[in-house]
Parts: C-alpha cells; structure tokens; sequence
C-alpha cells in the first residue's frame, strides 16, 4: 500500500498482490498486526478478478485480493503489519509476503 492512512479512517481498500493464482480460493483472510503487536484484526478478503493497475504496478487477474476498511479498524497509529492467507479445496494453504504500512495519529485524539 503506497500512501498512508490515518486513525479513524474507513472506506478505503488495501490491496495486496501474490505471485500465485486465488482463482480456486475457498477462503482468502487478510490478518492485521496492530502496532502494539500484540492485537490482530482477521478480516475476509475479496478475490480481485480483473486486473489491476497501481501506482506501484500492475497485478494480474487473481493473483490479488483487498479489504475495505470499516470504522473502529484503523484505532491504533503507527506501524501496521499484514498477511493474506489463501486456501482451496486440494486442500492447499499458502501466505503472501507480509506487508508493513503506517497508519497516522488525526488531530481528534
């Protein structure tokens, strides 16, 4: 995720790429490590199924998922970390890299 967020934020979707095909995912979760690290936030991913082109580069289609944020998710700042974990019915179970991005403190507290 190239920009940063900010506590309280809601309605924006973080998008993360893996070098394999989810086309046959039974689940996709995304797992949130909160800066404390000691919090996580397991949330259900959402396949993309078309492709995808970014600022940081362009993803083919299934090979990445996001979350929308909800209110109350973003509720720590600093550091973020996060992990996409994928399985289907082979059964196969496999992770992506795990991503870190920042999260800011908002003037409200």
């Amino acid at each position: 995720m190239a920009n940063d967020l900010i506590v309280d934020e809601f309605g924006i979707n973080f998008v993360m790429g893996v070098s394999f095909d989810m086309s046959s995912n039974t689940s996709l979760e995304f797992k949130f490590l909160k800066p404390d690290q000691e919090t996580y936030l397991t949330k259900v991913g959402v396949l993309g199924a078309t492709e995808l082109v970014t600022s940081v580069g362009t993803f083919a289609a299934n090979t990445w998922a996001y979350y929308t944020f909800v209110d109350g998710d973003l509720d720590q700042d600093g550091t973020w970390k996060a992990e996409l974990k994928y399985n289907d019915a082979d059964p196969t179970q496999l992770y992506s890299t795990i991503a870190e991005f920042e999260v800011n403190a908002n003037l409200s507290g």
